[in-house]
């Protein structure tokens, strides 16, 4: 099949994956007070504006917008901590996006990405491949949060035998080489389950074309007045630093930072990450869902804009989303995240320093939830082995400078 088709392929499979966001992220911000209704329509916008922007500039299959953790991480640190109101959050946001975003036009935030060492990049790479595995087994109920801290749900639901299913067909078919066998066995596993009775389809009682609700309640609600406070900049640069580490990880798993093309792809994600916040998102990143599409291959920027449009679409037609059932589309993002688990490979088991922090990249996202914590305290316990050992030949300013900036995350 020709790099297009699959480029279309894959775009249809990274809007599947992470079109779950489209209601989960307005469910997370009510928490804050947010108006749900206007909060879809900024999600479905950040997520498509984003994606575009991203194929459009650094011609890679990348989905932009807000995550889970970013939302969380603004309700908890930004509202939480320092008791900023929403509005002023946004504003911390804004002025965290245009500083990674003159980072980037600049090229030092690729520079930094690429100067880090492959250990640790390979230690990134692995831990959002076993981040992605932990959420697509939540999503199909194999695994519950709670316990230490995951515990594993309950076995006798059918949904979760058919999600099982359709994992090991995608990677028995994957190791036969027929990789484009991913989008084909999402929809047949679809329509097992409609067949089976596990989605209603609902035909009637619902509008499919709708205008999307008013984005008034958050489009430009900022409040750039709490930039001239301590906590307003101090949130600034929690966010920024957040923003720094999650999104990077993303970018740095697929070895996007050293590449003529890729090296794009910062500039993309930030450029979004400076705007988003007119419309009320409290940021974006590169979401790590994308990588279900990679495993097609094809041509990356018809990838993202095919992904793109299908997010357009939703904002019109909400309903048809919602048949995209997680027992259909989460086996995609498990298998995704299996394959980049293999990166660990590239970690050379001779060297102890090497091994341990590729490690800590490795657990901590599935433990605590984030890419940003796996890839600080990783990068802070290299710095330190490479320091303790005198191993100074192994010292990059990639490593020192995400390490310093790392022992500053995690000092908010």
């Amino acid at each position: 099949m020709n790099s297009t088709l699959r480029g279309i392929a894959a775009g249809f499979i990274m809007f599947a994956a992470s079109a779950y966001l489209l209601f989960a992220i307005p469910g997370l911000l009510v928490q804050a007070g947010v108006n749900q209704a206007a909060a879809f329509t900024m999600t479905v916008t950040t997520i498509g504006v984003g994606t575009l922007v991203m194929g459009l500039v650094a011609r890679r299959a990348i989905v932009v917008g807000p995550s889970l953790t970013l939302i969380g991480f603004v309700l908890a640190v930004p509202v939480g901590v320092f008791g900023l109101s929403f509005g002023q959050t946004l504003a911390s946001a804004a002025l965290a996006g245009a500083v990674l975003l003159l980072l980037s036009l600049s090229g030092l935030r690729g520079k930094v990405m690429s100067g880090l060492p492959d250990e640790l990049k390979a230690g990134v790479t692995a831990g959002v491949g076993l981040l992605l595995v932990a959420n697509g087994l939540e999503r199909i109920g194999f695994l519950t949060r709670g316990g230490s801290p995951w515990s594993v749900g309950p076995l006798d639901e059918p949904r979760l035998w058919l999600s099982a299913a359709a994992v090991l067909l995608m990677l028995g078919l994957m190791v036969r080489g027929l990789r484009m066998a991913v989008l084909p066995v999402v929809v047949l596993t679809l329509i097992a389950g409609l067949t089976l009775g596990f989605t209603n389809l609902v035909l009637t009682g619902h509008t499919f074309l709708a205008v999307p609700p008013s984005l008034e309640p958050l489009l430009l609600i900022l409040d750039f007045t709490v930039l001239t406070t301590v906590p307003g900049l101090m949130a600034s640069g929690a966010i920024f630093l957040f923003l720094s580490f999650e999104s990077g990880a993303v970018i740095t798993a697929r070895r996007l930072s050293d590449d003529a093309g890729g090296g794009k792809a910062p500039v993309a994600d930030s450029l979004i990450m400076t705007i988003a916040p007119l419309i009320g998102a409290p940021g974006a990143v590169a979401l790590p869902h994308s990588s279900a599409g990679w495993l097609l291959g094809g041509d990356e920027r018809i990838a993202a804009v095919v992904a793109a449009v299908l997010f357009g679409l939703c904002a019109f037609s909400l309903p048809v989303v919602g048949q995209l059932q997680d027992y259909a589309t989460a086996p995609a993002v498990i298998v995704a995240g299996l394959v980049l688990c293999t990166g660990i490979r590239e970690i050379d088991f001779s060297d102890p320093g090497a091994v341990s922090a590729a490690f800590v990249a490795v657990l901590l996202p599935p433990l605590t939830g984030s890419f940003a914590a796996g890839f600080a305290v990783s990068a802070l316990l290299l710095l330190a082995i490479r320091l303790l050992s005198l191993d100074l030949p192994k010292l990059t300013p990639g490593l020192i400078v995400t390490a310093l900036a790392g022992g500053a995350y995690l000092a908010y």
